[in-house]
């Protein structure tokens, strides 16, 4: 995510894509935590309600 916020990214899509993601082998736990922790991230239950979004 710092990498992101420096490079001013607009966006970045996590897939899950099979046991990829969920597998710590792959992609440890910590690194996960502080992933989704990070103020630039936002999860499902504190996205906007696009489908009713009005400026």
């Amino acid at each position: 995510m710092d990498n992101l916020v420096r490079d001013g990214a607009g966006c970045l899509v996590y897939a899950l894509v099979r046991n990829y993601t969920r597998d710590s082998m792959y992609i440890p736990l910590a690194l996960w935590q502080k992933e989704l922790a990070h103020d630039y991230v936002i999860t499902l239950d504190v996205k906007p309600d696009l489908r009713n979004y009005s400026r």
